[in-house]
């Protein structure tokens, strides 16, 4: 793993934590927010994942991606980058937007686990 698939990593990671986070602080809060730190997890996210394919891609490992889970991977975070932009102006969400977010976000990292 070279330095750059190794910050992408990271940047990746802290990107999920950020959005999870997001969430699971507003879980017992009579009002569900859209707060900064599911936005700015799901922009990095969004942006870090196509890279560190690409990185992964033109390494030496590049035949072991599964192409499926990266599929469906990138489904769920369109889903959730629908739901934030959707939601841009007003920044409150219904409850079921609010789950269907923590949902796709919990399912997301499954995923990710599933792929390693």
């Amino acid at each position: 793993m070279n330095i750059l698939e190794k910050i992408l990593v990271f940047l990746h990671l802290l990107g999920m934590a950020f959005l999870l986070g997001g969430l699971l602080t507003q879980l017992n809060g009579k009002q569900k927010l859209l707060n900064r730190g599911v936005r700015d997890g799901a922009y990095t996210q969004i942006v870090t994942g196509p890279l560190l394919l690409w990185v992964q891609q033109s390494a030496e490992n590049a035949e072991k991606i599964n192409d499926t889970v990266i599929g469906i991977k990138s489904l769920i975070l369109i889903a959730i980058l629908v739901i934030i932009l959707t939601n841009k102006k007003s920044n409150q969400l219904s409850n079921a937007k609010f789950y269907t977010l923590l949902v796709l976000a919990v399912s997301a990292v499954a995923f990710a686990l599933y792929l390693y």
